[in-house]
């Protein structure tokens, strides 16, 4: 090969194994404190989220992988406001129920919550009842 000539990208292990990995399908996802999460709690602690296992069936091979916790910090009130977030009301709550639906909520028959903003949330100072986002 002379100067001129391109070289093909070199490739590292790393690389190769993250395609591997995406190509992989998840087979198991656990929950911390499920049987076959020891060894990750033990690594991780309360830090861990879940552990997936996926399977290459190409190369037939399993990787466990990891989902940590790595930062947190406080929603911007502007975010918050504009984010939909779900609630929860009881039925024999008519006065809610209608303040929500007047406010612009959408109800979720299937979830039983009401689909609403932020700012409506702290408004009606229902931060307590946030159940889904």
């Amino acid at each position: 090969m002379t100067q001129n000539d391109e070289r093909p990208a070199r490739r590292t292990p790393w690389s190769s194994l993250t395609e591997q990995v995406q190509g992989s399908h998840v087979v198991k996802k656990l929950a911390p404190g499920r049987h076959g999460t020891r060894r990750a709690m033990k690594a991780h602690g309360t830090t861990l989220v879940c552990v997936r296992y996926r399977h290459d069936a190409l190369h037939m091979l399993r990787f466990t992988t990891v989902e940590l916790v790595v930062d947190t910090a406080p929603i911007h009130r502007r975010r918050f406001d504009l984010a939909t977030f779900g609630i929860q009301v009881a039925p024999h709550e008519t006065t809610l129920n209608v303040a929500l639906q007047q406010a612009g909520a959408r109800w979720d028959r299937r979830q039983r919550l009401w689909w609403v903003r932020g700012a409506t949330i702290c408004r009606l100072g229902l931060l307590d009842r946030i159940r889904a986002i």
